[in-house]
C-alpha cells in the first residue's frame, strides 16, 4: 500500500522532472533553430562553407532533434504518470494489475508497469505471474 507521503514524494518528484525537461526541451528546441549562417542582402553567406562543416552542423542538428524527441517522450510519461495520480491507479502495473513495487518507483516514477511486464513487453511474451 502506497502511503500518503510516499505518494507526496514522488508527485514532488514528477514536478521536478518536469519542470527540467520543459527547460532542457525548450533549450534543445533554441538549438536546432539556430543557424551559424547568417545571409546578407545578396542572399551569398557571410562566410566560407566548407562542405564537411555543413555536414557537421547537419549530423548535430540531427542529434538534438533526436534529443528533443526522446526528452519529449519522457515529459509524456511524467505527465502520464501525473494524471494516474489524480486518477487514483498510480502504482499500479497497466498489464497485469498488480502493485508496482516502491523500489521500481523509487528509480522511475513514471513507470506504466511492473518489472516482469515490462521485461515481457520488451520480448513480446505474456508475463507469468
Amino acid at each position: 500500500m502506497i502511503t500518503q507521503a510516499e505518494l507526496k514524494g514522488w508527485r514532488e518528484e514528477l514536478l521536478a522532472l518536469r519542470r527540467r525537461l520543459d527547460g532542457q526541451i525548450a533549450h534543445l528546441r533554441a538549438e536546432v533553430m539556430h543557424t551559424d549562417f547568417e545571409e546578407d542582402d545578396g542572399g551569398e553567406t557571410n562566410r566560407s562553407v566548407h562542405h564537411d562543416d555543413l555536414s557537421k552542423e547537419r549530423a548535430t542538428e540531427e542529434v538534438l532533434v533526436r534529443i528533443v524527441e526522446n526528452e519529449s517522450i519522457l515529459r509524456r510519461e511524467v505527465e502520464a504518470a501525473l494524471e494516474r495520480m489524480r486518477e487514483g491507479h498510480f502504482g499500479i502495473c497497466e498489464s497485469c494489475e498488480k502493485p508496482i513495487p516502491k523500489k521500481r518507483l523509487d528509480l522511475l516514477p513514471f513507470a506504466r508497469h511492473c518489472v516482469r511486464c515490462a521485461d515481457a513487453s520488451q520480448t513480446n511474451d505474456e508475463p507469468k505471474h
